[in-house]
């Protein structure tokens, strides 16, 4: 029982470390990103500082959900979008030109094992 119970805190302070890691590298990635926005985005800083927020809670976007998150017209939060892809926040993964739909690269790679 004693063994069982060693292998199995050892199991929950590497499970801890590994969170607090991933974390750490999530607050350096979101801390970088913002700075990076606040002089990259000039007037549109604030819709793409919105955006970035959301794109932690729901890495893979639709250029509709931009809008509704942002408050941007179509053609804006079409080309806010544009904008995340080429500073390779976002990527796009359909190959299309309509009904794209882009993912959070970056951040969905903090949580790949190695």
């Amino acid at each position: 029982m004693t063994q069982w119970l060693k292998y199995f805190l050892v199991g929950i302070e590497r499970t801890a470390t590994e969170a607090v890691q991933t974390l750490s590298q999530v607050i350096k990635l979101k801390a970088s990103l913002e700075a990076e926005m606040s002089t990259t985005f000039g007037r549109k800083a604030h819709s793409a500082i919105t955006l970035l927020n959301q794109l932690f809670v729901k890495p893979i976007v639709h250029v509709n959900d931009v809008k509704e998150i942002t408050g941007l017209s179509k053609k804006a939060a079409n080309d806010l979008a544009a904008d995340f892809e080429r500073e390779a926040i976002l990527v796009e993964m359909t190959g299309q030109s309509r009904n794209r739909l882009f993912v959070f690269d970056q951040y969905l790679a903090l949580f790949q094992k190695e």
